[in-house]
């Protein structure tokens, strides 16, 4: 993929996201003991990840992460766990801070390397009206990633989830 593509679609998305902050009468909800189910990406990776996000309380979460592309030459898979606490709730956004890690396998042209990603930042949750179960998060994530070699980065977090 490159470069000039991966930013139109990550600038297109954020164009999407941040529309969504014209609503002005969207509620935060009350999620203690819900799952949801939903895609997250794992830290700067371009493998978007399927994701289990149970909030234990209305202050913490817990998010289980799965990603995987069977491409031959390029692809790999991803494992993740992150754990989340409340900081501030709005009217319509929850604000947090968060840890997580991750495993990972990486291939590129046919070689594959394993290691694994750590990080940590600030995010946000919020909800639409008319759509009370879907959540819809942000996350800017400082990572120390050992795949190839040993990389520090800032990185944008995206997720969606529906909570039952």
């Amino acid at each position: 993929m490159q470069l000039s593509s991966w930013r139109n679609q990550h600038l297109q998305f954020v164009i999407v996201f941040l529309s969504f902050f014209a609503v002005s009468n969207a509620k935060a909800k009350d999620l203690q003991d819900r799952m949801g189910l939903g895609l997250t990406n794992i830290g700067s990776r371009s493998l978007e990840a399927a994701s289990l996000d149970w909030q234990i309380t209305n202050a913490t979460a817990f998010e289980l992460n799965f990603g995987l592309d069977t491409q031959s030459n390029s692809g790999g898979w991803q494992l993740g766990v992150r754990g989340s606490r409340n900081l501030y709730v709005e009217d319509n956004m929850l604000f947090s801070l968060f840890i997580g890690a991750a495993l990972a396998q990486e291939k590129t042209s046919g070689a594959s390397s394993t290691g694994y990603l750590v990080e940590t930042g600030i995010g946000s949750k919020f909800f639409m009206p008319g759509l009370p179960n879907l959540g819809f998060g942000f996350r800017a994530a400082f990572q120390v990633e050992d795949i190839d070699d040993l990389t520090l980065k800032i990185a944008p977090i995206f997720s969606m989830h529906y909570y039952f």
